[in-house]
């Protein structure tokens, strides 16, 4: 139930994307390990929720992104509860091989490199 001239929000987050050579060392070392431990409904957020179908009108809303080191970035990467679930059938050691493999192709791990986040949302009014 949303009251008339009320705003509904949802938001997630996907995949973070920084460079070519590193997304494809992030997907081999990284995502490959955690993506079959997702929850189902993260479906929604892959697809961005385009065929949820709702009673309202959508919102547009900005694109996201941010400069992170790579430190910031692995510490967002094993924030993700696919990653726990991984970590608790696999062990540690992927995420902690990920990231060796992450730097080699990063460099300095201090340096900030811009991560555009697949960030989904969905925004929308009740006109009503």
């Amino acid at each position: 139930m949303l009251k008339p001239g009320g705003t509904f929000s949802a938001w997630g987050y996907c995949w973070a994307k920084t460079s070519s050579e590193v997304d494809e060392v992030m997907q081999n070392a990284f995502l490959d390990f955690t993506e079959p431990r997702w929850a189902e409904q993260n479906n929604l957020l892959w697809r961005h929720d385009k065929e949820l179908e709702i009673p309202f009108r959508r919102i547009q809303t900005p694109d996201f992104e941010m400069d992170w080191n790579s430190n910031q970035l692995f510490a967002y990467l094993c924030s993700w509860s696919a990653t726990g679930r991984c970590i608790d059938v696999v062990s540690g050691s992927f995420s902690n091989e990920a990231y060796r493999q992450v730097l080699a192709v990063w460099g300095n791990p201090g340096e900030h490199k811009r991560v555009e986040m697949d960030f989904c949302r969905l925004v929308a009014k009740n006109e009503i």
